[in-house]
């Protein structure tokens, strides 16, 4: 746990946030083993590594390296073989936290890596998010803070997520391109305004954004071209199923 301190205090604590590297194998594999919860599901041994050596964890670390939130941008693939193409989805998920509850930084960490992903390496079919249908809480977040839509998973997505029809015990959500825009004012505010505040213990982190990506250029440009709309070139890196409609 964090230590935290009120805001009567001259200082606060800090954490870094940046995208997994690496060096970050044993560390997040560690975090997650320590911090295992019926919400989220196990991430497999190798599945870990790769998608740690590729930058697809969201971290919030402390001074010496600890990690205090991770959560991950979930590679699925499936060969079609009537296009003869690798189709690919990326499903943010697998979000822990050790910090107290009350600081509200979910929309951010699911804005962020969503953001990552399209800009780096954005999936041919979508984003999306699942959650599990006794999460309702976390289901509202997604609806009313972060404004992804909810959706009925195709055949394929089902089946490269190793679920049915009848097996699908979760809500999905999708982006749309207005969603979007706001995701990426989630972002540019966080970097704007870095130090979070507990609602309910009124503790305070800052939050160090020197090694987050989408704080440096020319990313920080592009998320401010979409929060704002301005060009049909910002959203260029978006899939076609949620690109925003022609003026």
């Amino acid at each position: 746990m964090v230590e935290l301190v009120s805001l009567d205090n001259q200082t606060e604590s800090t954490l870094t946030v940046r995208f997994s590297d690496c060096r970050d194998v044993d560390p997040i594999a560690r975090f997650y083993f320590d911090n295992d919860h019926p919400h989220v599901n196990k991430i497999k041994e190798n599945e870990l590594t790769s998608w740690t050596e590729a930058g697809r964890f969201l971290l919030f670390t402390t001074g010496d390296e600890n990690v205090v939130i991770a959560s991950a941008a979930k590679l699925h693939s499936h060969f079609n073989i009537e296009s003869r193409s690798m189709r690919t989805w990326t499903e943010i998920g697998a979000s822990r936290s050790t910090l107290d509850k009350g600081f509200s930084l979910y929309p951010f960490i699911v804005s962020a890596q969503a953001f990552q992903e399209l800009f780096e390496r954005a999936p041919s079919e979508q984003l999306f998010i699942k959650v599990k249908n006794h999460n309702p809480k976390v289901a509202d977040i997604v609806r009313q803070k972060i404004g992804w839509q909810e959706d009925i998973p195709s055949a394929e997505l089902l089946q490269v997520t190793n679920r049915t029809f009848s097996s699908n015990h979760s809500t999905w959500f999708l982006p749309t391109a207005e969603a979007l825009s706001e995701n990426a004012g989630i972002i540019l505010d966080r970097i704007e305004n870095p130090v979070i505040e507990n609602v309910k213990t009124g503790s305070r982190i800052h939050l160090d954004f020197s090694r987050f990506a989408l704080a440096q250029e020319p990313q920080q440009s592009r998320l401010s071209a979409i929060c704002h709309n301005r060009d049909e070139e910002s959203f260029s890196c978006i899939p076609p199923s949620i690109q925003p409609a022609a003026a």
